[in-house]
């Protein structure tokens, strides 16, 4: 029941309780009294009406017309009241629920303008995509530029490369006003609302663009950082080289460690390397740069050492010393420890000369190539620090 009902019930109570009162204790006994009045004039006792009178002069039926006249108007004069209250609050509910109604007319009038905008940016940074798409040889070679590259740049460099390119920043800067429009237009709204319309807009994102916007947040975009962070934009970007699974991103590692892990959420990801001791610490800042990343995880190996090669089916001997040293930077020179050349089915790997070997990391460890069907790994963590495989690129 309304509060307006039980107010009403409770009125008409106190109401015909009142009636009830007035004609049974005033009036009735009062009426009796009058209607024996002879001359005008009765000496009366009234014992139920006014226990402490003695005795009192009732006038004529004009005289009664007034007493009940008296004695009702207040009554009236306070249900009066009760029922204006009661249009008052009535009232007060009408005006409420009308601007309750506008409101949410107003906000589905909003919520029908942020779709319309939401939608055509959304087209908009498809077809940007597309164009991106289109002269796909400029974005692999931007990509390969930054995360492929075996000469370590710094992140801020890598970022100046992807703002000098005017289709990937005006891509970026279309995603940017995405999530603006999601932030600012539904700020009212419930956050899971926003974040659903954020999931649309990162399904819509391919994971190339995702690393690379990693790198163009790096700084000096704050509030476009804060967006990325608040709605988990990373949460299902993958750590490793699109071009090849297996290569470890360090850039990619390197830059997100300036986010807030909130940018990764649940990531399945993040849950593997910070569990695995090796990268772990980039995430949390212990590592800034590759260099130190190298220097830290390699020393406990030393940067000068001598690998034993003794397997008679790799190469045309059946044992060989090979000797790699880690420059800065983690660049491998290698030779072989008597200064003679050695091949592999007839090719030559090994000069007597050391000479300088593409590293790469992965999540194996530090790994060179010896020829294109047999890898060098190094990884200072296993039980054996250096040892050839079969090259599975």
């Amino acid at each position: 029941m309304s509060n307006l009902k039980i107010f009403c019930v409770v009125v008409g109570c106190i109401i015909g309780l009142g009636i009830f009162f007035y004609f049974s204790q005033l009036y009735y006994f009062f009426y009796q009294d009058v209607i024996k009045t002879e001359n005008s004039i009765l000496r009366h006792q009234i014992p139920l009406v006014l226990p402490n009178a003695k005795e009192d002069y009732v006038s004529t039926w004009g005289a009664f017309g007034d007493f009940v006249g008296g004695t009702l108007n207040p009554l009236i004069g306070f249900i009066s009241v009760l029922l204006l209250f009661a249009t008052w609050n009535l009232t007060r509910k009408t005006l409420n629920f009308t601007k309750k109604e506008l409101k949410n007319s107003n906000e589905i009038l909003n919520i029908q303008q942020f779709d319309t905008i939401f939608w055509g940016l959304l087209d908009h940074l498809k077809k940007l995509e597309e164009r991106l798409f289109e002269n796909k040889g400029n974005l692999d070679e931007i990509y390969d530029d930054i995360f492929a590259s075996q000469k370590y740049e710094r992140v801020s460099l890598c970022r100046e490369k992807i703002l000098l390119n005017a289709e990937l920043s005006q891509y970026f800067i279309v995603l940017y006003q995405l999530l603006k429009n999601i932030d600012v237009k539904l700020g009212h709204s419930d956050y899971q609302v926003k974040k659903a319309y954020s999931n649309i807009v990162r399904a819509n994102v391919p994971t190339k663009f995702l690393q690379l916007l990693a790198i163009n947040c790096y700084e000096n975009f704050p509030e476009y950082k804060l967006y990325l962070e608040d709605f988990c934009f990373f949460e299902h970007m993958p750590f490793y080289n699109i071009n090849n699974s297996r290569l470890f991103n360090l850039i990619l590692i390197e830059c997100l460690a300036s986010y807030s892990l909130s940018v990764l959420d649940k990531s399945v990801y993040l849950q593997k390397y910070q569990t695995e001791s090796i990268y772990k610490k980039f995430l949390d800042g212990t590592f800034k740069d590759k260099s130190n990343f190298l220097d830290i995880w390699l020393d406990g190996i030393q940067k000068k050492n001598t690998l034993v090669i003794d397997n008679s089916t790799l190469f045309n001997q059946n044992k060989v010393e090979i000797q790699y040293v880690i420059e800065n930077q983690g660049e491998i020179f290698v030779s072989t420890v008597d200064g003679c050349d050695f091949t592999i089915n007839g090719v030559p790997i090994v000069l007597g000369e050391p000479k300088p070997f593409v590293t790469y990391l992965t999540d194996r460890g530090l790994e060179f190539n010896l020829g294109k069907k047999w890898t060098v790994i190094i990884n200072p963590l296993e039980s054996e620090p250096a040892k050839v495989i079969k090259n599975p690129l």
